[in-house]
């Protein structure tokens, strides 16, 4: 300080020595006050020069000899001088004062919020502490920023940091030696004193001493002066934990276990305690369970398995164990494999396998019973009880839950797999009067896969013999489906190429490809959902798909119904279709003749709505019986597979290998064909011919109204031939009909 007193006399002289040569100096070349202001303004433009306005507005001041009248006016306050006192020390704005703190605020000078320190005015404070400290001993930091208004934080950080090193800072107070040796003098008498744990806070009320620095002072005393231990805010002396120590090993010498909370209570580590002692044992829930003990239970349970018979793990272990304590037990055994290997455990019983075996063995009659119910309900009723108990079986898997004691659930009552239901099991063995009532169902659950081994056993015996028989009829079944489909798909496909849907033809395809499999499919359906079986004609398919609707529902027999109703629902008299078609045939080759050749007849037949074409009407719908939308191959398709058949698609190579074959084969029965045989000659000739036209598998009778509906679709250099034979045919004129079969060979 003293050497800034003299830099400011020294700057004080230098200004003196400058006004007195000014005031010698002459007033000629003075400007005016107003030309001086014009000069500085321009000087503040160009920032040739910096400077800052007084209070009064007449006069500025550098930067530098601001800092000089701050630092001054801060030594002449004692070195601690607010921010918002400076403007009014130093007649300058609080803005200059601002921009100038951060260069005024170097070396000795702090910035503390809203006030500046110097390190002199810190010293002094330093030095009131220490006495304060060697008239008291001991100082609080909350009463030390109280006393100097200041922060906590900077009183532990500025100023204690700075006190003599003997004294001791601790987080909320500064202390003398002297004074902390007797604060453990009084607390080391305190605890020494005690003999049942004590808290913190009572110990701190009692000594005089801050609660907050009472556990560091416990912990260095229990390194060398007393023997305790310190859990948090509580003091337990030895001497306690000693006598709880006997308490604990004396109870668990007597009984072979002792409980949680006596441990708990006495401060003992269980797995320390154990480790220490070198006992064998296990935790439970709340109880210890000495080797010994446990031992003796495992005996006493094996000798059970071993005679086949049952235990209550209850009646074995303590009865001051409860449910959780014997359940935790148990699964303790398990996991460890130390049970018996034919034991089962149904908390709190274990039973052998043999005794559950024997249960199930003295239901034999029971089991015939529900194999010869099983038999006769039918397979869909069977299958539907199968899935449930699947599913049963898994919700049980997992914890085991008890039912109340005195009921059976609901659930348990009820027909399982093997046909019989608990309550069944339960009146036929005497065993259950004796066991826990909330044991039955558990037990009941071992006896029923058990009971549905026996059941599907006696079940094998009967269903060996049905097993073969429906195995033969699927088999020729599914046969017939698959040959038939492929009929259908072809002779459908060439009936389409040949634009010949609505002619009788159709409705003569469905007649040879339909109704067998039909039956077929039918009697596989009604087998399935009555168990029954029966042969199926064209005077009781009706009534049987009525059987299966009425059993599972319309959605059952869906497309069978509806492959029914596209045959017509029974086949058409053959007298009455025999007139039909051949009316329909001359209606046909009229028409075809009319229009000359096969292209105009191709031009006209486009000229129809595209939607009628492979569909009927809805009048020709109610003639025949075929249904809108789906064509009958479809289903076809669809009715095999609600019978579990599946029919291979007709693909494009599939298609082509029957057209090479059908080929080959009619070529080879045509040369082999009996020249006596007119129409079968003609009809092997003109399947030929269709083949190569790209519809194989077109199905037509040897009847002149079809021959002549196949003769009108074939290629011109044929067509004169095949009319030959037609109008022979017709007239029935042998020797023509055979000439013209030679020439048509």
């Amino acid at each position: 300080c003293r050497e800034l007193v003299d830099h400011a006399m020294d700057e004080v002289r230098k200004l003196q020595e400058q006004l007195r040569a000014l005031q010698e100096t002459s007033n000629v070349k003075r400007v005016t006050e107003r030309n001086c202001i014009d000069l500085l303004a321009k000087l503040f433009e160009t920032q040739q020069v910096k400077l800052f306005h007084t209070s009064n507005g007449r006069e500025w001041i550098t930067p530098e000899a601001l800092d000089r009248e701050i630092v001054d006016s801060l030594i002449a306050n004692g070195g601690r001088l607010s921010l918002t006192d400076i403007p009014g020390e130093v007649g300058v704005a609080i803005e200059h004062v601002e921009t100038r703190l951060d260069h005024v605020c170097k070396g000795s000078i702090s910035r503390l919020h809203g006030e500046l320190v110097t390190n002199e005015y810190l010293q002094s404070l330093v030095e009131q502490i220490e006495d304060s400290l060697e008239l008291f001993g001991c100082l609080s930091v909350s009463d030390l920023a109280v006393r100097f208004n200041l922060p906590a934080e900077f009183v532990r950080e500025k100023l204690l940091t700075r006190v003599d090193s003997s004294h001791t800072v601790l987080q909320h107070e500064v202390r003398t030696g002297l004074h902390s040796a007797r604060v453990e003098a009084r607390l080391l008498g305190c605890l020494r004193g005690c003999l049942r744990p004590v808290q913190l806070s009572a110990v701190a009320q009692r000594v005089g001493i801050d609660e907050h620095s009472l556990a560091s002072h416990v912990q260095r005393l229990l390194k060398d002066d007393i023997r305790g231990r310190l859990v948090g805010p509580v003091f337990t002396p030895q001497v306690f934990l000693d006598a709880q120590t006997t308490q604990f090993d004396s109870f668990f010498s007597s009984n072979q276990y002792v409980p949680l909370a006596l441990a708990q209570s006495s401060g003992v580590n269980i797995d320390e305690w154990s480790k220490t002692k070198q006992i064998e044992g296990v935790v439970l829930s709340t109880v210890f369970l000495g080797g010994e003990l446990l031992d003796e239970a495992l005996s006493q349970i094996g000798e059970a398995v071993t005679s086949g018979s049952w235990i209550n793990v209850e009646t074995v272990v303590p009865t001051s164990l409860v449910e959780a304590d014997v359940t935790e037990l148990l699964n303790h055994l398990s996991a460890k494999r130390k049970l018996h290997p034919r034991a089962s455990v149904l908390d709190p019983v274990i039973v052998s396998t043999q005794c559950v075996e024997g249960i199930a063995s003295g239901l034999e009659a029971q089991v015939k019973a529900a194999a010869e119910r099983a038999m006769s309900a039918p397979a869909k009723s069977r299958k539907k009880a199968a899935d449930e108990d699947d599913d049963d079986g898994g919700k049980k898997k997992g914890k085991k839950v008890k039912s109340k004691k005195g009921k059976v659930d609901d659930e348990d009552a009820a027909t399982t797999a093997s046909g019989i239901d608990n309550q069944t099991i339960i009146d036929s063995s005497e065993c259950f009067a004796e066991m826990p009532s909330e044991v039955h169902s558990e037990l009941c659950e071992l006896v029923q896969p058990l009971l549905a081994e026996m059941v599907a056993q006696a079940q094998n015996t009967l269903r060996d013999s049905l097993q073969s028989k429906r195995k033969v009829l699927f088999e020729a079944a599914e046969k017939v489906a698959q040959e038939q489909y492929e009929r259908l798909v072809f002779g459908s496909r060439a009936l389409e190429v040949a634009r010949l849907q609505e002619t009788p033809l159709y409705a003569y395809l469905l007649r040879e490809t339909v109704p067998e499999p039909l039956h077929r499919l039918i009697a596989l359906l009604m087998d399935e959902v009555t168990g029954a079986s029966a042969e199926v004609t064209p005077a009781n398919r009706k009534q049987c798909l009525d059987k299966i609707v009425a059993k599972e529902g319309v959605a059952k027999a869906e497309n069978l119904t509806k492959l029914l109703t596209a045959l017509g629902g029974k086949a058409p008299a053959k007298a009455k279709g025999e007139e039909e078609d051949k009316g329909k045939a001359k209606a046909k080759v009229k028409s075809s003749k009319s229009k000359g050749s096969k292209s105009k007849q191709g031009d006209e037949d486009e000229e129809k709505p595209s939607k009628n074409r492979g569909r009927r009407t809805e009048e020709s719908d109610e003639e025949d019986g075929q249904t809108t939308g789906a064509t009958v191959p479809e289903i076809f398709f669809a009715a095999a597979d609600e019978c579990h058949i599946f029919c291979r698609k007709v693909d494009k190579k599939r298609e082509k290998a029957v057209q090479t074959s059908q080929k080959t084969e009619r070529k080879q029965q045509l040369r082999e064909a009996e020249t006596a045989d007119p129409p079968q000659v003609f009809s092997f000739g003109l399947q030929c011919v269709l083949a190569q036209m790209g519809m194989p598998g077109l199905l037509f009778p040897q009847e002149i109204w079809a021959f002549k509906l196949l003769a009108a679709c074939i290629d011109e250099d044929l067509r004169d031939t095949a009319d030959a034979f037609c109008e022979a045919f017709e007239k029935g004129e042998s020797a023509t009909m055979d000439d013209a079969a030679t020439a048509w060979r």
